[in-house]
């Protein structure tokens, strides 16, 4: 598990970045929104307690389609998630983003949205792998289409598919 605790608007945000397992272990309190994702062949989470609201999405962890596994984030993803964030920001406690092991997607996803939102993703980067297709594409989305969720971006940040872009180059775990 993951957590950044930012402001936004004046209000005290968590993104928190789980494994499905860790999801599944615990109930999810009134006041969060889950993204939930899983790979197209594995089945879905079970999510328990009062979610505000749930966006289930579907990819594998890739960088690039590949021969038998398509479907990776696209751009229409990004939009889902920003549609989604734009609709809840200013009512939920956090944001949980939970794929299956807790490591790439959701961190990646998780990455962006405290990038958006605070202007600091540096703890998914030192703690996790992050998925740079879905944190670009996220980031993308944000950047490139001005909404009620105004990013903070540094200036001259240039999303893109190569580490440190737009964040500090991850460290490697040693353990």
């Amino acid at each position: 598990m993951i957590t950044k605790t930012g402001n936004h608007n004046g209000r005290k945000l968590n993104i928190v970045a789980v494994s499905q397992r860790e999801l599944e272990g615990s109930i999810c309190p009134s006041g969060c929104a889950i993204i939930s994702i899983v790979s197209p062949d594995s089945p879905e989470a079970n999510i328990t307690g009062s979610p505000v609201d749930v966006l289930r999405m579907s990819f594998y962890d890739l960088s690039e389609p590949l021969k038998n596994y398509e479907k990776v984030f696209e751009q229409e993803d990004a939009k889902r998630v920003r549609s989604f964030v734009e609709k809840h920001v200013d009512l939920v406690k956090a944001f949980v983003v939970q794929c299956e092991a807790g490591v790439s997607r959701s961190v990646g996803l998780a990455a962006a949205l405290a990038k958006v939102l605070f202007g600091d993703d540096r703890v998914f980067f030192k703690e996790g792998i992050p998925n740079q297709r879905v944190y670009s594409k996220v980031m993308e989305e944000f950047k490139g289409n001005p909404a009620r969720v105004k990013p903070v971006l540094e200036p001259g940040c240039k999303p893109g598919p190569f580490i440190g872009q737009c964040g500090p180059t991850p460290q490697r775990r040693t353990s």
